[in-house]
């Protein structure tokens, strides 16, 4: 029997953006997502992290990297270190390859610039809500990202509903594996970089990913998990 509850569960998502007429468009294409979509606003990031701080974690929280309150980087850097386990997708209108490079390496879940077709939209938040993270088409293209080959770039998990705990090796990457290996043997992120020969950024891209894959929102659980599902051999 194919379970269904994963695609007609009611979904709460925070919508941060200063632009009103952006919001009004974005809650109906929002509406296409699920059934049952509960959308909350907020106009600055001041709202935003009061109503964080009231409620449990959202399905997403959509952040505009323009708010008038907060620089972009400083938004997601408070998101990450205040609420760990709260996806995280960036909304903007500045489509610098390298700064989307920059909101990847922050831990976000996705980088949705503002041109995109609502269809595309659509597709890159049910990516996300189903554990994969979404990178746009301008920086998958761009033939290197932080000086490293489009082949040590995180590309998104293409799942239709959440991993299992057996299917999770099929998830990740052999690249992956061997972060997660490095991580049981203690290895810091600039060791791994040093050791992969990667940036820095991109083990952080890296990470992020094995973090929603596994459930998990700490290295230390990340490991314990691995070495329960036998994925490393520390």
């Amino acid at each position: 029997m194919i379970d269904i509850t994963y695609e007609t569960a009611p979904l709460h998502i925070l919508l941060v953006d200063d632009h009103p007429l952006f919001v009004d468009g974005f809650k109906h294409m929002l509406a296409q997502l699920r059934p049952h979509v509960s959308v909350q606003v907020a106009l600055n990031f001041s709202s935003a992290l009061q109503i964080l701080d009231g409620e449990a974690v959202f399905d997403i929280v959509l952040l505009d990297m323009g708010l008038p309150d907060v620089d972009g980087y400083a938004a997601i850097k408070t998101i990450r270190g205040h609420y760990p386990l709260q996806p995280v997708v960036v909304l903007s209108a500045n489509e610098e390859k390298q700064l989307i490079n920059l909101a990847l390496a922050e831990g976000v879940q996705g980088y949705i610039p503002k041109s995109t077709r609502s269809e595309v939209m659509i597709g890159a938040l049910n990516l996300v809500l189903a554990g994969g993270i979404y990178i746009p088409k301008i920086a998958l293209s761009m033939g290197e990202l932080s000086g490293q080959s489009i082949n040590d770039i995180p590309t998104p998990i293409r799942v239709t509903q959440p991993p299992r705990s057996d299917g999770i090796r099929e998830l990740l990457t052999p690249r992956q594996i061997t972060i997660l290996e490095n991580l049981a043997n203690g290895l810091s992120n600039k060791e791994i970089a040093r050791e992969l020969n990667i940036a820095d950024g991109t083990v952080r891209v890296h990470m992020s990913t094995i973090y929603r894959i596994l459930g998990v929102d700490n290295r230390t659980q990340a490991v314990v998990k691995a070495s329960k599902l036998g994925l490393t051999t520390a």
